[in-house]
């Protein structure tokens, strides 16, 4: 149970992709060149090869069998941007955890990243990139910053605000099947941000569509 909770309380600030379902008729297979709004139109805009991110995913511990909490993911119009919003799942009901998107940098030729991850506060937020170059395996780099009265990895945040570094990575199994990990950087390196963090998996559910 502790680890449940555990688990619970803290996989919303580290797994962002979050998703509405879309009428599409099927799933875009990973890494298959599907065609994106921008490039259909003559834009050069790789966003295609996030597509096989929409959708609404349950996250689960890699030996558990209950949903710990559901992610969406849903394009804007014209793949302007990518919402994503995540709630824990208590009992009959959702509790909304964290809220925002990811926007196409044409520069850096990776999605930027900024959500909110305190709902009812707004004290924390998150910021950073999304990555892919073949839509299959991704890495999301997250600059977490806290203001103060939120409460940290470490502890209660004072009146200086405090920052800390985390990556997580996906890889698809299948076009339903997603394996991640999220990590937290210590000053020994790169460590599981919390107990089972490293192998975490999401799976689609299957009344949603991607698009």
């Amino acid at each position: 149970m502790k680890t449940k909770m555990q688990l619970s309380a803290l996989l919303a600030c580290f797994i962002a992709l979050s998703a509405l379902p879309a009428a599409a008729q099927h799933h875009p297979t990973p890494g298959a060149a599907v065609t994106g709004h921008a490039e259909r139109h003559g834009a050069r805009v790789p966003t295609h090869l996030y597509d096989a991110l929409v959708g609404e995913w349950d996250v689960y511990a890699a030996d558990g069998d209950e949903s710990l909490m559901v992610i969406r993911a849903k394009w804007g119009p014209g793949h302007s941007y990518l919402s994503y919003e995540g709630s824990f799942l208590a009992g009959a009901g959702e509790q909304p955890h964290f809220a925002g998107i990811f926007v196409w940098n044409g520069i850096s030729r990776k999605m930027d990243m900024l959500l909110s991850a305190d709902m009812e506060r707004g004290l924390m937020q998150e910021s950073g990139t999304l990555v892919t170059e073949d839509g299959v395996t991704f890495e999301r780099t997250v600059l977490a910053t806290y203001s103060e009265g939120a409460q940290s990895m470490t502890g209660r945040v004072g009146a200086a605000g405090a920052t800390a570094h985390f990556r997580q990575t996906y890889r698809f199994l299948s076009a339903d099947t997603i394996e991640t990990a999220t990590m937290r950087k210590t000053d020994n390196g790169w460590v599981p941000t919390f107990p089972g963090s490293d192998a975490l998996v999401m799976k689609r559910r299957h009344h949603t569509r991607a698009s």
